[in-house]
């Protein structure tokens, strides 16, 4: 494979080799060595005066948590550097192991929900982009998290995203005269290069025209020779597979005249292997580094005491910032609030008669970045949304 590189990607990927990520050990290593959270930041160099403010900073985010909790939060952070496509890719290469791929797309991808669940714990906001998900877990097919990802609401705003995500939720399901209202609407739209592709494989999904899934997938391929031809792209095409899977999976009579083993973008070894293996982690068992992680990647089960969200938060609800204690620091925390209440033509509220509502007309975002702030002066402070009549 190496000889199908441009000669930067050659270079670039012989630097990124040297990386102990890419050179030493298995994904299963390194997934143990950042799972450890103290021991893997010591190993980038960091104090332990470092450590400790960034465990205090992250304590912050969740502030009901236990410190064991908050120490499995920044453990689960880590994991974006054990297992991502990026890193598959590299290994996948340089191992001549297509295996290598399918496992870091199969891990990154359930790694991804893992932080848009640890994310949607602090209260911000649910993840606008959790319908991505879906599509990292395309090219190995990873039904259980695909169906995860599926019921949860897709609150992408981008309107060419959102027409993506919508489309491959319509395929997924088999839904075609969704999927044809769908391609109907935004047919005739000008889209993003990087979109084209995508769009006219729906159209020949909700159409069942395999000529127009061949030509979508090309024009995927083509579209990622282009941007490696400007040092932009990435050496394989993990969209082409995504949205062949997603086209086989529908009707596989549409990917019939589509050539499997052509070359760079396209992988064929790492079609050949994901067609053979139709689940990349079988017989994957994390249970020996912890229990949890196990739990947590394999299972896909959350951790006990992670709230449940039963439906959308989303940044612009309206909150209630409520100040519980006002802590050591009560003059910096009265400066605090007042200034709040002067900008924002609030009430003004005694703070001596704590616990108290500074405001009930709070944005979300804004509720959380003002429990950050009490939180960082020694107070305690939480908000909730407000519903209609309260």
């Amino acid at each position: 494979m190496l000889n199908q590189l441009l000669k930067h990607e050659l270079l670039e990927i012989r630097e990124r080799g040297k990386s102990a990520a890419v050179a030493h050990g298995t994904l299963q290593f390194h997934m143990a060595l950042m799972w450890n959270y103290e021991d893997y930041r010591k190993s980038l160099g960091d104090s332990d005066a470092h450590i400790d403010q960034l465990r205090t900073a992250q304590s912050r985010v969740y502030p009901d948590w236990t410190a064991e909790q908050v120490e499995v939060s920044l453990a689960i952070g880590n994991l974006r550097g054990a297992a991502n496509q990026e890193l598959g890719i590299d290994r996948r290469i340089l191992r001549d192991d297509p295996a290598e791929l399918a496992v870091a797309v199969a891990l990154g991808a359930r790694v991804e929900w893992l932080n848009r669940r640890l994310d949607e714990q602090s209260g911000l906001g649910s993840p606008e982009d959790d319908a991505f998900v879906l599509l990292l877990a395309l090219p190995v097919r990873d039904d259980a998290l695909i169906n995860r990802v599926l019921a949860l609401p897709n609150l992408e705003p981008d309107p060419e995203r959102r027409f993506v995500y919508e489309g491959v939720a319509a395929a997924y399901r088999r839904d075609l005269v969704a999927l044809e209202a769908l391609v109907t609407k935004f047919g005739k739209r000008k889209v993003d290069r990087s979109i084209q592709g995508m769009r006219t494989c729906l159209t020949g999904i909700a159409r069942r025209e395999p000529t127009l899934v061949s030509q979508g997938l090309h024009e995927l391929l083509e579209e990622e020779n282009r941007l490696r031809k400007r040092k932009e792209g990435r050496v394989i095409s993990l969209e082409a597979h995504q949205f062949y899977r997603l086209c086989e999976w529908v009707l596989p009579e549409l990917v019939g005249g589509f050539d499997v083993t052509q070359g760079l973008p396209w992988d064929a070894g790492f079609h050949a292997w994901t067609e053979a293996h139709p689940n990349a982690l079988a017989g994957w068992d994390l249970r020996e580094i912890s229990p949890m992680l196990h739990a947590l990647l394999i299972d896909l089960c959350l951790p006990e005491g992670w709230r449940e969200i039963a439906e959308p938060e989303l940044p612009q609800d309206i909150c209630r910032l409520v100040l519980e204690s006002v802590g050591p620091n009560p003059r910096k925390v009265r400066e605090m609030v007042d200034a709040w209440c002067r900008l924002r033509r609030w009430e003004p509220v005694d703070l001596d008669a704590s616990p108290l509502v500074i405001s009930s007309d709070v944005p979300r975002m804004n509720a959380f970045m003002m429990r950050q702030s009490l939180l960082e002066a020694g107070a305690s402070a939480r908000f909730e949304r407000v519903r209609d009549g309260q």
